[in-house]
């Protein structure tokens, strides 16, 4: 019986592992120096993560995935900047490293919360009338992005989930994205968006990972990048997660 338990225990652990739940091997998170120009950077590697003048309401949005307006807690969580330092003995996925960032920032912070579902508005991500134009990706993998040059972006090897994610994270949006395209698998394709207002044709503005540079305010953009590849967008209300936090500490315990 007893060496049934351990055998149960060990399971347990490596699921755990596995699936991204242990915590990274080293971790430091200290306020962000406010002498430095206050730019927010955020870097996801296989072996870890690089956070510079984020808040705590950033990193849960990266954590679980969700827009700012699906977390509700004190109002220095959007305000206070830390920059935050972590690393794994071994490569990792997005999402394993995500799952481990939410360990992080409960040990840290002395987090706790709790999920609700409220009614609100959402914008669909649907397939065009005439079907999609997307190339199905040629190997498996995990999703990235990277510059096509000028106002591009290639998206590689991405689900529709990964993109819906990707367009809810994007400030002009302004509202959470739900995959409604019922696509499934990994895609490759390129979402060119047109230069802002007041930026002409010859425009240096580009667009990098996580971070568009030069748009104008609003979705228009969003919706002509989609349109080209037979994707679009629509408002529409649903259920919808938001997470409450119920206790953090502004001070993050010791490194």
């Amino acid at each position: 019986m007893q060496r049934v338990t351990l055998i149960a225990v060990a399971l347990i652990a490596t699921v755990a592992i596995v699936d991204g739940q242990a915590p990274f091997d080293a971790a430091s998170i200290r306020p962000s120096d406010e002498r430095r120009t206050k730019t927010r950077t955020i870097t996801v590697t296989p072996i870890g993560i690089d956070f510079k003048g984020v808040s705590l309401l950033n990193c849960l949005e990266e954590a679980y995935g969700v827009s700012p307006h699906q977390i509700t807690g004190p109002a220095w969580m959007r305000t206070d900047s830390y920059d935050i330092i972590a690393r794994t003995s071994e490569p990792a996925t997005r999402a394993q490293m995500m799952a481990r960032l939410q360990t992080l920032l409960a040990d840290r912070f002395n987090l706790s919360l709790h999920r609700t579902k409220r009614d609100s508005r959402v914008l669909a991500l649907v397939v065009a009338k005439d079907g999609p134009r997307l190339a199905k990706a040629p190997d498996e993998g995990e999703g990235r992005r990277e510059s096509a040059g000028g106002m591009a972006l290639r998206f590689r090897r991405t689900s529709m989930p990964e993109l819906a994610a990707y367009l809810t994270r994007q400030g002009p949006i302004g509202v959470p994205v739900v995959d409604e395209t019922s696509l499934k698998g990994r895609f490759e394709f390129v979402l060119t968006f047109g230069p802002a207002r007041g930026f002409g044709d010859d425009s240096k503005a580009v667009v990098r990972e996580d971070k568009m540079i030069s748009l104008e305010e609003g979705v228009t953009p969003f919706r002509d990048a989609l349109a080209s590849v037979g994707l679009g967008l629509e408002t529409r209300r649903r259920p919808l997660e938001v997470i409450v936090i119920d206790r953090a500490e502004r001070v993050p315990t010791a490194n």
